[in-house]
């Protein structure tokens, strides 16, 4: 014997999942199981399953392959097209900038000689 439930509104079938009415509601509006009798919308309980399968999200996919990744002890860019005309444009901008840091001046310092006796 199939016993079907009463339709219950938005609010108590979030209640009875414990989750917010407003994102069960735009599910089960999205899921087309959103059901309009009256004014108030309402959601059959036997379709829980399908609401709930409905809003699963996908499984992640694997981020990396099963072939090593190349070791590298550098942290320096590859050479690529893209990355050469980058830095061209960076050296570029660079000589039209005034420098930041002062001069450095000739070595002025004096070297006293220690004879060791």
């Amino acid at each position: 014997m199939n016993t079907r439930r009463p339709l219950l509104k938005v609010e108590e079938a979030a209640k009875e999942l414990g989750v917010p009415k407003a994102g069960l509601r735009t599910a089960a509006e999205k899921l087309g199981l959103l059901i309009y009798m009256g004014r108030s919308p309402r959601i059959d309980p036997n379709n829980y399953e399908e609401l709930i399968k409905g809003c699963q999200g996908k499984p992640l996919e694997q981020g990396s392959t099963c072939e090593k990744t190349r070791a590298s002890s550098s942290s320096e860019t590859p050479d690529t097209p893209t990355n050469q005309q980058a830095r061209e444009i960076a050296a570029m901008l660079k000589k039209g900038l005034r420098p930041t840091s002062p001069a450095k001046a000739p070595s002025q310092a004096h070297v006293h000689r220690i004879d060791s006796q």
